[in-house]
């Protein structure tokens, strides 16, 4: 029991030497190799400590011990770092050792990206710095099902309680909350696509090659995408018998579709992002990006200053995204305290036969894809499991976006620079056969419970 609040791994001395430097690195690496770190992390947490004897090698006294201290607190594991002497702090001031800029501002990267900071303490005439590894997190699909559960557990708590107490819980706290993430995970996605979308048209480098990177992503994606949506219209069509009211085109309607078309262009830079409004912020993030472009040695300072913003961004939808289990129970405990999970639950049959089409879909996507860039179905299947939780839980693409960036960076190594572009692009551009797709399954409900429309 003691073992579970504090566990020493690793505990020695050595002295600082460059040769002692080399053999703690690798030793570090051998004790956390079972972890749930991933390699790529485990490599960065081994330059950071590193660079941290390597300052105080080059700035404490000759012959100085180190001591090396690996130990459990709570669960969590801990590296640290300790040397006697003066005070000397090796990760705040750079410019005392000689670092490059450049360098220092990866050892920072890092630090974000791994989600563990160094904290360096001087007491007792003793520098330590510590490294407080990362929890291990649940799977998305264990995240899920405890979401559920802990909803099921919520609404049978409040069927205990008076009526208008549950409908109060309901309607004055739940919604609230939910409507707040939601709006938060929203307002960051619809910035993340302006920022992604102008840093990776400045990352093409030339007009020629984002030309060619444009139609590649449209023509693949949406020859794909309108396909399946014509497919499952057609199989929807004849099993339903599904027939049309009119076949004619009238002037009215295509002059809604140059309204469309022309709405693309927005008549203000701040309506865009606050209606969340893609398709005009697809455009903008091009147009910025292309300017940019052309104008790239006058702008260069700004172009970094995009980078970083996009980085950040991403970073911060992805920590959001994270906690999208709480979103699950909250709207799973809002359906069934006022009712809606008991009228959707009456529509089973049609619910299922929709499920069923978006798996052959989904299912034939993976295949084709796994047989065209030669992967695994099933790893890929199991890699992508995620995204489909976190699509089905919160009917929002975007808050897919930055675990879709994440999966195919690190497990895929696509580049980064062609994904800030192809991803906002075949979200949004996935919407027009999705908007088919929904008013096709609304027919279908239209005729299964004997509706009349105009």
């Amino acid at each position: 029991m003691l073992q579970f609040f504090y566990k020493t791994i690793k505990d020695r001395s050595f002295a600082l030497e460059a040769k002692n430097i080399d053999v703690f690195s690798e030793e570090l690496e051998q004790l956390l190799g079972k972890s749930s770190m991933k390699h790529e992390d485990l490599l960065k947490l081994r330059l950071l400590a590193e660079t941290v004897l390597i300052n105080w090698m080059a700035s404490g006294p000759e012959g100085a011990e180190v001591s090396f201290q690996l130990f459990k607190l709570m669960g969590r594991t801990h590296v640290e770092l300790s040397m006697e002497g003066e005070p000397i702090n090796p990760l705040e001031e750079w410019d005392k050792f000689e670092v490059p800029m450049q360098f220092a501002e990866m050892m920072n990267s890092f630090q974000s990206e791994i989600g563990i900071t160094p904290v360096y303490s001087y007491a007792n005439g003793c520098n330590t710095v510590k490294f407080k590894l990362p929890e291990k997190e649940l799977s998305p699909l264990a995240k899920t099902c405890s979401a559920a559960a802990l909803a099921v557990i919520t609404y049978g708590a409040c069927s205990l309680l008076p009526p208008e107490w549950a409908s109060f819980i309901s309607k004055e706290v739940f919604e609230p909350t939910f409507n707040m993430f939601m709006g938060l995970m929203s307002m960051l996605a619809t910035i993340m696509v302006f920022a992604s979308l102008t840093s990776s048209t400045v990352g093409m480098g030339d007009k020629a090659l984002l030309n060619k990177y444009g139609k590649g992503v449209f023509l693949n994606f949406q020859l794909l995408n309108f396909g399946f949506t014509a497919l499952t219209i057609t199989i929807c069509s004849l099993l339903f018998g599904i027939v049309s009211g009119s076949s004619v085109v009238n002037g009215a309607f295509l002059v809604e579709v140059y309204k469309i078309i022309l709405g693309i262009v927005p008549n203000n830079l701040i309506k865009p992002f606050l209606d969340g409004n893609t398709l005009q912020l697809l455009f903008m993030g091009i147009a910025f990006g292309c300017f940019l472009l052309t104008y790239k040695d006058e702008t260069d300072s700004l172009i970094k200053t995009i980078y970083q913003f996009n980085f950040a961004i991403t970073k911060l939808l992805a920590s959001v995204c994270k906690k999208m289990h709480y979103a699950v129970y909250l709207s799973l405990s809002m359906m069934l305290l006022n009712g809606s999970l008991s009228k959707v639950v009456g529509a089973i049959n049609i619910i299922l036969f929709e499920c069923g089409m978006n798996c052959v879909l989904v299912l034939g996507t993976f295949a084709w894809v796994s047989w065209k860039c030669k992967h695994s179905f099933w790893q890929m299947l199991k890699d992508f499991l995620p995204v489909g939780l976190t699509g089905c839980t919160t009917a929002s693409s975007m808050a897919t976006m930055p675990i879709i960036s994440e999966i195919c960076s690190t497990k895929y190594k696509v580049n980064q620079k062609f994904m800030n572009f192809a991803l906002p692009m075949s979200v949004i551009f996935g919407k027009a056969s999705t908007g088919v797709y929904l008013s096709v399954i609304g027919l279908y409900f239209v005729k299964t419970y004997g509706l009349e429309v105009n």
